[in-house]
């Protein structure tokens, strides 16, 4: 074989990515793992009840698990990655007792098929620069070389984004053990589950929040959205905001928040499309009342479907080919209260379900 055979073969055989989880030294977080697959999480920077760790690199390979190993009085995980690659995240995330985990990565986040929590409390997944906190200190992915600062934050008050907004994908399709139900991303039931970046795609994945809160929130380079703290999670505000992006549910993708109280659901950007068999859910099972089911976009909303097959209520859940929005009461409760709200151009809805 010449040499220039084999170069041509080296040039042909891509060398394979290996995802990671690492440390970037800054706020005392350790990483170890035994098999390149399982990661536990350790240390990191506490103040009061939150906790803060800094990775150059933050992916799961299929199948493995990233343990945060977080004392259990730990009332908030502060995760930043400031290496400059996307997150790939096809595992469990996993951490102790009622945490909130926030996960921060402005170079993007992407949850493959295998994608799944086990946590106490709420997630919330962002590609902004940094977070924001009450007393101005700012936990930043660019500058992640000062830990004292942190000591003595508080609460989070807002998301900054810098001069580019990069995407969130979710393809989970990951099943609840207990029921064996397709979840996808799921939090324990009255959790939040919020996802703030540029476009956010859902390519046959999807979310479940039973009883809790979703927020989808689709913004612009240099956005600052602010958070405020609720009971159980956050609600999110865009006022000011000059330009936001797009929020696709495609190819059976789903956002749910079924339960006994139907959950509430809240929806910002550009344009909204729900197609191919994809849904936005909100059912209201027993008999307290439901929340708000709101959908806001700045141009156009788009759910399109055929009408010939119908949700199948003795189950709860949508499976049919239709996309549809549904905000149904399957029990003896108001149920929730469906806003849609543009501002521009049109909203269209070829099949809705209330």
């Amino acid at each position: 074989m010449s040499i220039g055979t084999i170069l041509l073969l080296s040039f042909a055989i891509p060398n394979p990515v290996t995802a990671q989880i690492s440390s970037d030294g800054s706020v005392s977080t350790t990483v170890t793992t035994n098999d390149s697959v399982n990661f536990r999480i350790e240390n990191g920077a506490r103040a009061g009840d939150n906790l803060f760790h800094s990775f150059s690199e933050f992916s799961i390979p299929t199948g493995g698990e990233a343990f945060f190993n977080n004392a259990t009085d730990i009332a908030n995980i502060f995760s930043r990655v400031t290496g400059g690659n996307i997150s790939n995240i096809d595992g469990l995330i996993r951490a102790n007792g009622r945490a909130n985990l926030f996960l921060i990565n402005p170079s993007g986040i992407s949850f493959g098929k295998n994608a799944s929590l086990s946590i106490g409390g709420s997630f919330f997944a962002t590609t902004a620069d940094q977070i924001i906190f009450n007393d101005g200190i700012e936990f930043n992915p660019s500058q992640p070389e000062d830990e004292a600062p942190l000591l003595t934050i508080n609460i989070p008050m807002g998301m900054q984004f810098g001069s580019s907004a990069e995407s969130i994908v979710i393809q989970s399709q990951a099943v609840n053990p207990d029921t064996d139900a397709t979840v996808g991303i799921e939090v324990e039931p009255g959790q939040t589950i919020a996802l703030l970046g540029g476009n956010i795609d859902f390519p046959g994945g999807g979310l479940t929040a039973s009883a809790g809160r979703i927020e989808l929130g689709s913004v612009g380079p240099n956005s600052v959205v602010s958070v405020t703290p609720l009971a159980q999670g956050w609600t999110m505000g865009y006022e000011g905001i000059a330009e936001f992006g797009d929020i696709n549910l495609t190819q059976q993708g789903f956002v749910i928040t079924n339960g006994d109280s139907g959950g509430n659901i809240e929806i910002q950007g550009r344009n909204l499309n729900v197609k191919s068999g994809s849904v936005i859910n909100a059912n209201t099972l027993g008999a307290i009342p439901g929340g708000i089911l709101r959908i806001r976009a700045t141009e156009s909303i788009e759910i399109s479907a055929t009408p010939e097959e119908a949700l199948q209520e003795d189950q709860f859940t949508v499976r049919s080919t239709n996309s549809n929005l549904a905000t149904r009461v399957f029990g003896t409760a108001k149920g929730n209260d469906l806003m849609i709200e543009t501002e521009k151009y049109q909203a269209r809805v070829s099949h809705l379900m209330n």
